[in-house]
């Protein structure tokens, strides 16, 4: 079988250590706000001397960090390269994470931090990938993908009824209809949202304000809220531009 050379950096962040925890079967808890792990380097039987850090675990006994290659490869016995290969597999990456593959450079019509104003991207290590589920027998589309609305406002995406992750670039060349109709969607749920957030936080720094009284965080948090309003709008007019 032939071995692809692939960008490790790029696999570093579509794949997070807590998804690969989850995937291997290794026990997480939250101890102090953070996500901690049990250490499969050396005989752990406590939750607290490890924890989920950035793109692999960070073992406070060791003093050392692990990637999660090297997770990965502790835990069912792979090479690296094995490794990789299996990481990519698992989690279905697009074939632009292979070196050899990334002939052109495939650009989504939206920054990342539009992407992320929007709700497309809910952190850093979803990156450009969107989780899709179906939670309803009697509503599982016969093909292609649909996106539907959830109890808990969120709108996923669904296709042929299985759960999986499907890359935005792919589900944008694959239907673009789909693709622009979520962004659209995603769109207008955030506007909302933040649209009331800077009508109430406008009124409460004008009250403050009135009284003499400077908030520095209501400040912070209008600013922050009329930045990520402006970058829906933004992504609102190239959805009306299409």
């Amino acid at each position: 079988m032939k071995k692809h050379k692939y960008d490790l950096d790029t696999i570093q962040e579509l794949v997070s250590m807590e998804d690969l925890a989850s995937v291997l079967g290794i026990e997480t808890r939250m101890v102090g706000g953070k996500l901690s792990i049990l250490c499969p380097f050396h005989s752990d039987e406590h939750f607290g001397s490890a924890f989920v850090w950035e793109n692999g675990i960070y073992c406070f006994a060791e003093e050392k960090f692990y990637s999660i290659f090297d997770v990965y490869m502790q835990v069912t016995g792979s090479c690296f390269s094995d490794a990789v290969e299996d990481i990519v597999r698992i989690f279905a990456l697009p074939e632009s994470v292979q070196i050899d593959n990334k002939k052109e450079d495939k650009i989504l019509p939206f920054t990342r931090a539009e992407l992320k104003a929007i709700g497309l991207i809910q952190a850093e290590r979803r990156s450009e990938r969107y989780i899709m589920g179906c939670s309803d027998e009697n509503q599982r589309p016969e093909q292609g993908y649909c996106v539907k609305k959830t109890a808990v406002d969120e709108y996923i995406i669904y296709k042929k009824g299985s759960s999986q992750y499907i890359h935005l670039m792919e589900l944008m060349q694959a239907e673009p209809d789909t693709f622009w109709r979520l962004v659209s969607d995603k769109c207008m749920e955030r506007y909302e949202v933040l649209a009331e957030s800077v009508k109430f936080l406008r009124a409460v720094a004008v009250a403050l304000q009135e009284q003499g009284i400077t908030h520095k965080l209501t400040r912070k948090l209008l600013e922050t809220a009329e930045e990520q309003l402006c970058l829906v709008k933004n992504v609102h007019k190239k959805v009306r531009k299409r």
